[in-house]
């Protein structure tokens, strides 16, 4: 064979080849390219999911605040009921002691004034 036959041989060849490393080298681009878009989609629907569940945390917390206040005014309103059951129990109890000490004034026993049960 002579080189003229090679010629357009060996030009088929290397053209094919060049074909194929163009093709191939289009190939891992365009897979790059759609890698890269699903990395970004799922990146995507990764910050929405974070983004609802930040919002339904921050309502969970929000409520949680509103329940503590309104638990911390109801303690503060038992601790006033109590101060005051306090205050009227030591009025009592001085009143009694007021009354005892009349009773004694009149001649009486207090202690004889308490019902048996």
């Amino acid at each position: 064979m002579n080189m003229t036959i090679w010629g357009p041989i060996l030009g088929g060849l290397l053209a094919g080849g060049l074909v194929q490393a163009i093709a191939a080298y289009a190939g891992r681009k365009k897979t790059d390219a759609e890698a890269t878009d699903l990395l970004s989609q799922a990146a995507e629907r990764l910050v929405t999911r974070l983004e609802i569940e930040i919002k339904d945390l921050r309502t969970q917390i929000q409520l949680l605040t509103e329940q503590i206040k309104l638990q911390s005014e109801q303690i503060q309103q038992q601790h006033m009921q109590i101060n005051s059951q306090n205050d009227e129990i030591q009025k009592l109890g001085r009143e009694i002691n007021v009354l005892r000490d009349e009773i004694k004034r009149l001649g009486g026993d207090p202690d004889q004034l308490i019902r048996k049960g």
